[in-house]
């Protein structure tokens, strides 16, 4: 009995990952976000476009947060839904809290006996979505459909280290870019917690925008 009862969820999960893909969704407007071109660089393939366009969304609901004290959730929702209907659920910030979430709740009972470190579930966290513990070089960056579940969009490292600037272009001493001298992240012992803080919150941030 347990096949056909089997069958009939991997069904189930199919029609509902065509419903996903196949219908439009229903954005909101909004004076934060330019969501149509977040969603023709999604709907293109153009994932290195798409990341940087939601680094530029994101910049502004902190922005918005900070200055009315209410984060625009209806905005990150919009955000995560456009992310996992292009890639069919493959990337988006539910799945890298989700990891976040598991990851330090795995390191926080192994260590019951020990000295808890935050610094162990960064690495931990960015190995599994495969960001090589965080040090990231730009050009390095695998902007396909292929990478593990969560890997983009990449926002949080650039969050943590200001990589881009507030228009969200990447920051470089050189007149003429070259992607190879962008860096994501360099890790050193003193920067570590201080990433795990601007994780931590921004993980929350997005479980209780439910998304």
């Amino acid at each position: 009995m347990s096949q056909p009862i089997r069958g009939c969820q991997v069904l189930a999960v199919l029609l509902l990952t065509s419903v996903l893909v196949g219908f439009p969704l229903k954005i909101k407007a909004s004076s934060l976000v330019n969501f149509n071109q977040i969603e023709g660089a999604l709907k293109s393939g153009k994932f290195e476009q798409a990341n940087q366009e939601t680094l530029k969304a994101v910049l502004s609901m902190e922005e918005t947060a900070n200055k009315e004290g209410q984060f625009p959730c209806n905005d990150l929702q919009t955000l995560e839904q456009l992310w996992q209907k292009y890639t069919q659920g493959v990337y988006g910030f539910k799945a890298q809290a989700e990891i976040w979430d598991r990851v330090n709740q795995q390191e926080k009972e192994k260590n019951q006996q020990q000295q808890y470190w935050i610094g162990d579930v960064v690495n931990r966290f960015c190995q599994e979505l495969g960001w090589i513990s965080c040090g990231v070089v730009y050009g390095e960056i695998n902007f396909k459909l292929s990478a593990q579940k969560g890997y983009l969009p990449t926002t949080i490292l650039s969050l943590a280290d200001n990589g881009y600037n507030q228009q969200g272009n990447w920051k470089s001493n050189q007149e003429t870019f070259s992607s190879d001298d962008w860096l994501f992240l360099e890790l050193n012992p003193g920067m570590v917690e201080s990433l795990a803080g601007v994780m931590e919150d921004f993980y929350q941030q997005v479980q209780q925008c439910k998304l």
